[in-house]
């Protein structure tokens, strides 16, 4: 038996999801470049991308219950 039903996401959530995506990678980029330039750890940007992606996949798990 074949279901061909499909839920489409709603269009915020597929806005929100690209935005903590791409704030990740720019957080990621901001990281790198002060490991990188100033040999600094940065924890309050780690945090922020662990926070970030955190949300991303609750959104994920969350939309499939």
């Amino acid at each position: 038996m074949r279901c061909d039903l499909v839920d489409e996401p709603n269009d915020t959530l597929v806005s929100l999801v690209k935005f903590g995506i791409g704030m990740s990678a720019c957080l990621s980029a901001v990281e790198i470049a002060s490991s990188a330039f100033l040999h600094v750890w940065n924890g309050e940007i780690f945090i922020a991308i662990s926070g970030l992606s955190g949300i991303v996949v609750d959104v994920f798990v969350g939309r499939k219950t």
